[in-house]
């Protein structure tokens, strides 16, 4: 991964970088194409207007998680152009593409994960509906970073049931293995999600009553 990032940032350090002169995107045929590519546009200099209608034309060749996230991470100059990322990644959330919904959830935890945001992060997170795992994972990997910020805000929200069972566990453990968290709130949070999930579960399958 080292290897890969210098040769993306000795690609954007060319004035005239263009997405073009690398080949056209559709012709990767490795992970490591798409990841430089990528990387590459995430360091040239430029406007951010310009870098978001670059990501916008990117987008759907991202293919995994770790090409997913290495970008999100790489994105340095999102609060130079906070409007524009937030409009770009709420377009971007309900997509039908998962790693395009991924993105945007990454792009939120990663870069506006504060309590500025939180209201609306937790609500466009609560409206995520689907079936990936890739993407059921990050929106537990952004429920786990926002109780981190906010552990009481975030406790009352899944407390109503904003989750599916699957990614409210996925979230519960990670807010457990965090080290940012006091062991009193994963007590906390890890009962409250055991007694909701755990009445859900008895509802759906009642015991048969005995003779």
């Amino acid at each position: 991964m080292p290897a890969l990032r210098t040769l993306a940032k000795d690609l954007a350090r060319n004035g005239s970088w263009d997405s073009d002169s690398l080949g056209y995107p559709e012709d990767d045929r490795y992970h490591e194409e798409t990841l430089v590519r990528l990387l590459s546009l995430a360091y040239a200099r430029m406007d951010e207007t310009t870098r978001i209608s670059k990501l916008e034309i990117l987008l759907p060749h991202i293919d995994n998680w770790a090409v997913c996230d290495s970008l999100c991470s790489s994105l340095k100059g999102v609060s130079k152009e906070t409007d524009g990322y937030r409009i770009f990644i709420e377009r971007h959330l309900h997509d039908s593409y998962p790693y395009a919904t991924r993105f945007s959830i990454v792009m939120l935890l990663m870069h506006f994960n504060d309590e500025v945001w939180m209201n609306r992060n937790l609500s466009l997170l609560g409206q995520v509906k689907s079936d990936h795992h890739h993407v059921k994972m990050a929106v537990a990997w952004a429920v786990a970073s926002a109780f981190s910020v906010s552990p009481d805000t975030v406790s009352q929200w899944m407390a109503l049931k904003q989750l599916d069972r699957e990614t409210a566990r996925m979230a519960t453990q990670k807010i457990r293995d965090s080290k940012q968290v006091p062991q009193e709130k994963k007590r906390e949070i890890s009962e409250l999600i055991r007694s909701i999930y755990m009445k859900e579960v008895l509802e759906t399958n009642p015991r048969p009553l005995s003779d």
